[in-house]
């Protein structure tokens, strides 16, 4: 095995053990997962009573899920849920020890090198490869495309993978990997006749793939990417989640993602122009072309991240060309250069601490399980907060109990539910009218700010 994704591997399954619980975002795949894990009928899979805005596939997830579905008798499920994310995880670890590996045989040991320490000392792209997220579900199957084609000299594959990509996981892949795919039409490197051929036979597996398992899954003829398209491009739906301005992935999203990385790019020209220039520009364009698109989200760009740390690489390999041939300035100068990946390291781990705080639900429910045995007749009641933080499925330990996701009950309607607990928000409004009622058993913290001073 490849010693790289050793590396990759055990920084992403450090971020999944400080973080283990997941956000709203993610519960539609991890939901299906526990669903696929431990229940027999899918009439009572969570999606049949809350089936979310848009319809997803759910073939990638029963896969992962059927991998690991036999340890369900060894181990409980948390530690399945944190077996699904480690799974994950290596899917995206396997991937860019690909691309990793490609760069060493292709460009440089010294560059393949530098793009792995580059990687893994930024805090986003580690931390999102083992969340349940439709871009997390796609991003190994993204990556190990640019590992066939730029990087590597296999088209086809690049194509097939697109397609499947595309029309079964995430449709906005359209303007990335069609950006590439422009870029070899015009390079000559793809011909109209293969794309056409490779492009065509791969479209109708990938639908073939989706659209049954998914009609079966939802319970009616769907094909589920082409829901989402309706809503978010034509419908432009996805603005009711937030709206950020044009530029936000340019002043926002991308400095925080890469941090110092960003500084080395233009010396990534100067090291090496030809390759530095065929994965920036479809790039900058796919990311230009999504800025259109009101609502923003960093993980909505983040296949990118490693094409722009391979060029911050060779930026880093100019330096350290230069250190090794050049004067005593220059070795003080790498000293710096390198002192900007340890900035990188640290501010990875600050971020690594705030998420470990910011799951108050998850972290409530858990606090409930210690609090009180199984044996006990419990119904309760979690709130939107608390589902949104880190409750999930997998944290449901009593077969016994009753876990309630009611919405928008009213405060007399919750009282007149009879619950025996209630997990909630901890404002002082709510707090004064439920303690007539209820006693505080516990309050979990969660995340707000930094302060300095």
């Amino acid at each position: 095995m490849e010693w790289s994704i050793v590396i990759y591997q055990l920084i992403i399954s450090a971020h999944v053990f400080m973080a283990p619980f997941t956000k709203v975002e993610e519960s539609f795949y991890l939901q299906a997962a526990h669903d696929f894990i431990y229940e027999d009928s899918i009439e009572f899979f969570d999606h049949r009573k809350f089936p979310g805005v848009v319809p997803r596939t759910a073939a990638p997830i029963f896969i992962l899920s059927s991998i690991i579905r036999p340890f369900k008798y060894l181990l409980d499920k948390p530690s399945m849920q944190i077996l699904l994310r480690l799974l994950l995880g290596f899917c995206t670890s396997y991937s860019l020890s690909k691309i990793t590996e490609i760069i060493k045989k292709k460009i440089s040991p010294a560059a393949s090198f530098l793009f792995l320490l580059t990687t893994v000392s930024q805090p986003h792209l580690m931390f999102y490869a083992s969340r349940t997220l439709p871009n997390s579900i796609a991003l190994p199957i993204v990556l190990y495309a640019f590992s066939c084609w730029p990087l590597g000299n296999e088209p086809a594959k690049f194509i097939a993978l697109s397609a499947f990509a595309i029309l079964t996981i995430r449709c906005e892949l359209a303007l990335l990997m069609g950006s590439f795919l422009i870029m070899g039409l015009l390079t000559r490197e793809i011909s109209f006749g293969r794309l056409f051929v490779v492009g065509f036979s791969s479209a109708f597996v990938s639908l073939v793939a989706t659209v049954p398992f998914d009609s079966w899954f939802w319970g009616q003829l769907i094909w589920p990417e082409g829901q989402v398209f309706i809503f978010n491009a034509i419908e432009g739906k996805s603005s009711a989640w937030g709206v950020m301005p044009f530029l936000w992935y340019f002043k926002s999203a991308l400095p925080r993602a890469c941090l110092t990385s960003l500084l080395f790019i233009p010396f990534g020209f100067l090291q090496r122009p030809q390759t530095s220039m065929r994965l920036l520009l479809p790039s900058l364009f796919f990311i230009f072309i999504y800025s259109f698109n009101p609502h923003k989200e960093l993980r909505f760009i983040f296949y990118v991240f490693p094409l722009l740390n391979i060029i911050s690489a060779f930026g880093l390999e100019f330096f350290h060309q230069k250190r090794a041939n050049g004067s005593f300035i220059w070795r003080w100068i790498w000293s710096g250069v390198f002192g900007s990946v340890v900035i990188n390291f640290l501010g990875t781990t600050l971020f690594a601490a705030i998420s470990a705080i910011n799951y108050p639900g998850g972290q409530a429910i858990e606090k409930l399980h210690d609090s009180v045995p199984c044996e006990f007749n419990v119904s309760v009641h979690m709130t939107n907060l608390a589902l949104q933080s880190g409750v999930s499925r997998f944290g449901q330990l009593c077969e016994n109990w009753e876990y309630d996701k009611s919405e928008e009950l009213s405060y007399e309607e919750i009282l007149k539910l009879n619950f025996t607990h209630l997990i909630l928000e901890n404002n002082e409004e709510t707090v004064m009218k439920f303690t007539q009622h209820y006693r505080n058993i516990g309050v979990v913290p969660q995340y707000s700010h930094i302060k300095i001073g």
